[in-house]
């Protein structure tokens, strides 16, 4: 069963934004942790993971890192792909219980741009 709260960290682009990076930038008094395949949830630490492998797991709260135009889809992938990058999000995004944050710098990804009209935007510049 789901703890009260559980907090993921996701990457939407492990090449640009790998895990290890965001464990990296973690306070020391906030615990992090790698989400595995044997995760177990622990109310003392915040899980970090890329969106191919938080599939099959739930948490409360989902922090989606680098949905910007530059990340997802990335800019080298062919167009014909791109739907296999938002079903990833997609999977990412439906992890959280009670809510989602996607965060971007520069501009928004083509796929929340298309989700524009049910998202509440808000700008921390």
């Amino acid at each position: 069963s789901m703890l009260p709260w559980s907090i993921c960290i996701v990457t939407a682009d492990p090449k640009k934004i790998p895990v290890s990076e965001i464990l990296d930038q973690c306070p020391s008094r906030q615990k992090a942790q790698e989400l595995s395949g044997n995760y177990r949830h622990n109310e003392n630490a915040v899980c970090v993971s890329t969106m191919a492998n938080v599939k099959g797991f739930d948490f409360s709260h989902v922090i989606i890192v680098g949905c910007g135009e530059d990340n997802i889809p990335p800019k080298n992938s062919c167009a014909e792909e791109s739907w296999r990058h938002a079903l990833r999000l997609y999977v990412a995004m439906t992890r959280a219980r009670d809510e989602v944050r996607m965060i971007y710098s520069g501009e928004p990804s083509i796929f929340l741009n298309e989700m524009s009209d049910d998202i509440a935007w808000k700008d921390v510049s």
